[in-house]
C-alpha cells in the first residue's frame, strides 16, 4: 500500500472477500486446535437488536483493483500456520505477559457505517463524534490510559 499514491485518503478493506460467522470462525479455530470451548456471552457487551454483527465479509476488489494484490493463502491456512507459530517454544518464549509486548491493541477502523447514516454520508465512521472527541480518539485514548503503546489501525 505504501507504493500505491492513488491509495492516499482512501478506505481499503484488505481480505479473503468471502464471508464467514463469528461463531464459524470460532468453530474453525477449535477445530485447528483439536478442542472445544464454551462461548460465554456478557449480556452488558450485546449491542442493540439488529445492530450486531454476525456475519464477517471483506470486500477486497478496491484493494485489487488499486494494486492487484490477492490473498495467498485461505483463512484456514493461515490460521493453521500462526497456531503452528505460537506453538513452537522458541515463539511462545518470546511473549512476554503483562509487557509493553502483550500490550498492543488493532482497531478495526472501516467498514461503511450503514447503521449511522445519513451522518456517515459526509464523515467516515471513525470520525464521528462522541461528545468532544471522534469516536477513534476516544477508543486510542483509552487504549492508552490502559497502556497499551502500540496500537494498529486496520
Amino acid at each position: 500500500m505504501a507504493g500505491c499514491p492513488t491509495a492516499i485518503g482512501e478506505t481499503i478493506n484488505i481480505g479473503s472477500n468471502h464471508e464467514i460467522s463469528v461463531g464459524d470462525i470460532v468453530a474453525l479455530i477449535q477445530e485447528i486446535l483439536g478442542t472445544s470451548v464454551d462461548i460465554i456471552s456478557d449480556e452488558n457487551r450485546v449491542r442493540p437488536e439488529r445492530s450486531e454483527v454476525e456475519r464477517l465479509w471483506c470486500d477486497n476488489s478496491k484493494m485489487l483493483a488499486m494494486t492487484g494484490w490477492r490473498p495467498q493463502v485461505s483463512l484456514r491456512e493461515g490460521l493453521t500456520r500462526t497456531i503452528e507459530w505460537l506453538r513452537r517454544p522458541e515463539n511462545l518464549a518470546r511473549y512476554k505477559p503483562n509487557s509493553t509486548m502483550s500490550k498492543r491493541a488493532v482497531i478495526l477502523a472501516g467498514g461503511s457505517g450503514t447503521r449511522l447514516r445519513p451522518y456517515t454520508v459526509v464523515l467516515p465512521k471513525p470520525l464521528m463524534p462522541i461528545g468532544e472527541f471522534p469516536i477513534l480518539e476516544v477508543i486510542v485514548r483509552q487504549l492508552a490510559r490502559c497502556g497499551f503503546g502500540r496500537i494498529t489501525m486496520a
